[in-house]
């Protein structure tokens, strides 16, 4: 698909990630293609006929999700549900003229990571490299709202803690038309993305989505 006209000729975008935020930004930014949404958490269980039959060779696959649960799975049901499970998905939708684009966290110079999240983020980062120019990879820090305040997902306490740091000045941040301008630049772009490798600490043991956060913010 030719570059300068790929908003105009989308016309079928998959959001893996059940987002409000990038379901509401990516119908902004292709508003006449069909979207359909899977919930990441769905992705080992979808009836895969049905959704292969209806969705196949999409123009777009927006690979945007995580399960925040799965802190408290066994470690290899959490590698399962955000990493195994979701490439099995898009292997099995992607056709040879599919965009692929991942939706990642912003990038840091730490070679080891406490945190589940981070971990898997970066897994299947450098997973996805197999489909070559395919790929393109968006990093973002904290999505911040027309208030300045956190998109991200948690409770109220973690929200708080958050957009105080924010405040403070320790968390980076990007706003939507930042984000959309990032997210054509990847589209444009021809380069593979090739992220750092990040080596595992600790991931064994479960913790909830605030823990994770802090050993993420205080270890990396």
């Amino acid at each position: 698909m030719n570059k300068l006209n790929f908003y105009q000729e989308c016309n079928k975008i998959i959001l893996l990630g059940n987002s409000e935020k990038f379901s509401f930004l990516f119908g902004k930014l292709f508003g006449n293609a069909s979207i359909a949404i899977v919930s990441w958490r769905h992705c080992g269980q979808v009836i895969m006929s049905d959704l292969i039959n209806h969705n196949q060779s999409p123009d777009l696959i927006v690979v945007c999700g995580y399960d925040y649960r799965s802190g408290w799975y066994s470690y290899r049901d959490y590698l399962e549900a955000n990493i195994a499970a979701p490439l099995r998905l898009i292997d099995k939708l992607t056709g040879k003229n599919t965009c692929i684009l991942y939706i990642d966290t912003g990038d840091d110079l730490k070679t080891v990571t406490y945190s589940r999240y981070r971990f898997a983020k970066n897994s299947l980062a450098l997973e996805l490299r197999r489909y070559g120019k395919q790929y393109k990879r968006v990093t973002l820090p904290v999505l911040i709202d027309s208030n300045g305040l956190a998109s991200i997902y948690g409770g109220k306490v973690t929200k708080v803690i958050f957009n105080l740091l924010i405040k403070l000045g320790f968390v980076q941040t990007t706003n939507p038309n930042a984000l959309m301008s990032l997210i054509n630049q990847s589209l444009n772009s021809d380069l593979i993305p090739d992220p750092g490798v990040l080596m595992p600490r600790y991931l064994d043991i479960k913790r909830s989505v605030f823990l994770d956060r802090v050993l993420r913010f205080i270890c990396g």
